[in-house]
């Protein structure tokens, strides 16, 4: 079974299979943070930012979603998107960056190249919960 997700809106026509989908709950910590001299933790929380890295396939022989996709992501002119990610039972959105895409070509056939196994890391911009 595959997954999807959106970026700005757009459901991407790629695939995200199972295990394609990892994500971090990163806790976001203040300057005020770290240890009294009694040895106890002071707490300066800032909130969690729900990080993600994606898994993404070609969907079949359509390389024009997968080069869509890939475009939308490298863009510097379009640094922050709202995302769409699966998240409990259901899906979240939140504002993210891309911080990093990698990918592979799978094979060139008739002189069309196939870009397969695109890794987006995508981090969110603010802190999804706060204290």
């Amino acid at each position: 079974m595959a997954y999807a997700f959106k970026m700005d809106g757009i459901s991407y026509d790629v695939i995200v299979p199972v295990g394609g989908f990892k994500r971090k709950g990163d806790m976001l910590d203040g300057p005020n943070v770290g240890r009294a001299t009694n040895g106890a933790m002071i707490f300066d929380t800032v909130g969690m930012y729900y990080n993600y890295s994606l898994t993404i396939n070609r969907s079949g022989n359509n390389v024009a979603a997968y080069d869509a996709l890939y475009e939308a992501a490298t863009s510097p002119s379009r640094r922050a998107h709202t995302v769409e990610m699966l998240y409990g039972q259901g899906t979240i959105a939140f504002t993210a960056y891309v911080s990093g895409v990698t990918d592979e070509l799978d094979k060139v056939e008739n002189g069309v190249q196939y870009w397969d196994s695109m890794t987006l890391d995508i981090i969110a911009v603010k802190p999804y919960r706060t204290p």
